[in-house]
């Protein structure tokens, strides 16, 4: 009986830290470890202040690879903030760039700091109606292959839809 008991109540416990993190917008994030295959695009919402994001694994075969991205504002939505984050995938250490050039407004940039737990190196535009993200090998361990995670991300939530489109280029 006392088994049982505890058994329940771990239960509840672990349901219940579930929804808390689902009511905060957290999912979980996605990397090379979770099965998704280089290049593949997925998208989530996370975040409370930017509703919808896309990931995508990207594969250095050296450190002068670059991968450039269209990012644009879905047909239909309205312009909101862009903001770009990266991770660093297997070895701690690798700082990854991110450029974007967005169409009538300021360029900018981040790198970020080699942590292969959490994204950083955020860089942000708004109103994005259109422009490129650059990533790029910055610094770090020198080991190649390297993989890295990007996220795209948007203030808005789409109406009908994903509220940006991203196309690699």
């Amino acid at each position: 009986m006392m088994f049982r008991f505890i058994k329940t109540l771990i239960f509840i416990v672990a349901s219940h830290s579930s929804l808390a993190s689902a009511k905060q917008g957290h999912v979980r994030k996605l990397d090379a470890q979770n099965n998704n295959a280089p290049g593949a695009l997925t998208s989530a919402k996370l975040e409370p202040e930017y509703p919808f994001c896309s990931f995508k694994t990207l594969g250095f075969s050296s450190a002068d690879d670059e991968f450039t991205f269209q990012v644009q504002k879905a047909e239909g939505e309205a312009a909101g903030i862009l903001k770009v984050d990266v991770k660093d995938c297997c070895i701690p250490g690798d700082k990854w760039g991110i450029e974007i050039d967005a169409q009538g407004n300021n360029d900018v940039s981040g790198v970020g700091d080699g942590e292969t737990s959490d994204y950083s190196g955020d860089a942000a535009v708004a109103p994005l109606t259109k422009g490129t993200v650059k990533i790029s090998y910055v610094e770090g361990v020198d080991e190649f292959p390297a993989g890295m995670d990007v996220k795209f991300c948007s203030s808005r939530a789409g109406k009908n839809g994903d509220p940006i489109v991203v196309t690699q280029l």
